[in-house]
């Protein structure tokens, strides 16, 4: 009896989700080095505007057959970074009071 070995399956659409936490890292961290204390302003217009694209998108992937399994992950990149950065905002705002 041979065992076959356990086959591995992969999600090609966590990509999406790992480049939108790299986005948000990046701008985030130009905001920060750029105004230092005051860019939690900017921060948290960026993460909302991030979060609407992220939601428009994975919308607009449920209506094309061929991005339809894609709409999943953009829904779930909308949560993360809304999460992450609702956190990050609110942590910035409780620093600069």
């Amino acid at each position: 009896m041979t065992e076959e070995p356990a086959v591995k399956k992969t999600y090609p659409g966590i990509n999406i989700v790992g480049y939108n936490l790299a986005i948000l890292i990046v701008y985030t961290l130009i905001s920060w080095v750029a105004y230092h204390s005051e860019g939690w302003g900017l921060d948290c217009l960026l993460i909302a505007a991030h979060v609407v694209i992220c939601l428009i998108t994975s919308f607009v992937c449920v209506f094309i057959l061929k991005y339809k399994k894609l709409s999943g992950f953009w829904l779930l990149s909308a949560f993360i970074v809304l999460v992450i950065g609702f956190s990050t905002c609110v942590a910035s705002f409780n620093i600069k009071i």
